[in-house]
């Protein structure tokens, strides 16, 4: 089966779908009838792995190498039955719009200023950064509720409600299924549920929001608003969605993004810290140029490193990626010089324990800008980009692809793909100035 439908099989999920699939007759059935209805103990049997890890299945990324090849869909359906479906749409992630920068409302810190037992700089949860962005009013500027209190977290099992799947034409009871909300606030005239997740995401299973939805639509006649949570290097984005009992039925109706009060930086700050650059410590990283564009999941990497999250596969897990990815955003990390490879697991270097310290994140701008501009194959590209007032865009990056070649040993297409990084990187800097 391996060889025939050529699937790689790189995580636990991937090999654990693959003997599962492997036994019996289960993938004809599905391919022959695009659906069928397993247990919990079935899955157990026969991936020989824990059901719940491996229905945990939260982004595309996650998504094992054979559901991948043959767009297989999962939902709970009852306690310990799942439905598993040919979906061709792929209606069960929603994917985010691709946007450079989100757009950051500075936020008085003056509520969170002096507590001891919850600090910014360590967070280190959902949980957490839910409570902070509470405390600090967040959420409550996002609803725009003078009144709102925390009502519902944790798991629990669902009411008896109805799911129309467009891939089988027809709609499907679900009941008794587990549900988590990681939190739920309730107003006046409504609940507003929230998944939260430490780290960007580029896309999620819907039905992470869509079946807790559900389960309270059917349960009160208050307005329920789904809200979905991010926080990245201290940056809250919460995007709010409607759904209705479609599978796939998806929109975003608003999104904000919010900060901390900070110091500011400016242009000036960055010339300065580019010419002072030692020349001894001009260099050019002996680890593979990075393709990891997502500074701030680079900071968050060396954020959780620090809090021993760190090997390849817990980096995997916490992000919710597969393993491929937490090296690329760990290579990055390598690369400025912030973590290095231990006996078995990422250590975090002198600057990176500085970093990782750093509560401040015009400073942590700063420290990742300094990095960038004592490596040899980068300074051309920064000095070009001070020198034409930070226009990304009209850099003459044909030597950085000489140096790519000579010093990274790059060819073809793959210099042209390196400098998508180093532009997200210089953005990332630009949209930082105050």
């Amino acid at each position: 089966m391996k060889e025939k439908f050529k699937l790689s099989l790189i995580t636990e999920n991937d090999r654990a779908w693959y003997r599962f699939f492997e036994n019996r007759d289960f993938f004809e059935q599905l391919i022959t009838n695009k659906e069928i209805i397993v247990s919990s103990t079935e899955l157990k049997k026969f991936g020989e792995r824990e059901p719940r890890l491996m229905a945990k299945i939260d982004t595309r990324e996650e998504l094992p190498s054979i559901f991948r090849k043959f767009n297989i869909s999962l939902l709970p359906i009852q306690n310990k039955q799942y439905l598993l479906f040919i979906d061709d749409s792929k209606s069960l992630f929603y994917e985010f719009p691709t946007l450079h920068a989100p757009v950051i409302t500075k936020f008085a810190n003056t509520a969170v200023l002096n507590l001891e037992t919850l600090q910014e700089r360590h967070i280190s949860s959902e949980s957490k950064a839910l409570d902070f962005a509470y405390i600090a009013s967040i959420l409550k500027t996002f609803t725009g509720e003078n009144n709102l209190w925390l009502t519902i977290r944790g798991r629990q099992y669902s009411n008896k409600f109805d799911l129309i799947i467009p891939a089988l034409d027809r709609s499907h009871t679900i009941s008794s299924t587990q549900i988590e909300v990681d939190a739920g606030y309730e107003s006046d005239d409504s609940i507003y549920l929230v998944e939260a997740k430490m780290g960007s995401r580029s896309n999620f299973n819907v039905r992470q929001l869509l079946f807790p939805y559900l389960n309270w639509a059917s349960k009160t006649k208050k307005r329920v608003v789904p809200v979905f949570f991010t926080f990245s290097n201290g940056i809250y984005t919460l995007h709010e969605f409607k759904f209705s009992n479609i599978l796939g039925d998806t929109n975003i109706i608003r999104s904000s993004s919010y900060a901390l009060a900070d110091s500011e930086i400016t242009f000036q700050n960055l010339t300065e810290v580019f010419k002072q650059c030692p020349e001894n410590e001009i260099h050019n990283p002996r680890v593979p140029f990075p393709q990891a564009n997502d500074i701030n999941k680079v900071i968050d990497t060396v954020t959780v490193i620090d809090q021993g999250i760190n090997s390849k596969n817990e980096l995997a897990g916490h992000f919710e990626f597969d393993p491929r990815q937490a090296d690329y955003y760990a290579n990055a990390a390598m690369f400025l010089g912030f973590i290095k490879r231990g006996d078995e697991v990422f250590e975090l270097t002198e600057i990176g324990k500085e970093l990782a310290q750093e509560t401040s994140r015009a400073q942590r701008v700063l420290k990742i800008f300094n990095r960038m501009s004592k490596i040899r194959v980068l300074r051309p590209i920064i000095q070009q980009f001070l020198s034409n007032g930070m226009d990304e865009q009209s850099i003459d990056y044909s030597s950085f692809i000489r140096n790519l070649e000579e010093f990274y040993s790059l060819r073809k297409t793959t210099p042209q793909r390196r400098i998508s990084t180093v532009k997200t990187w210089l953005i990332w800097i630009k949209e930082g100035l105050s």
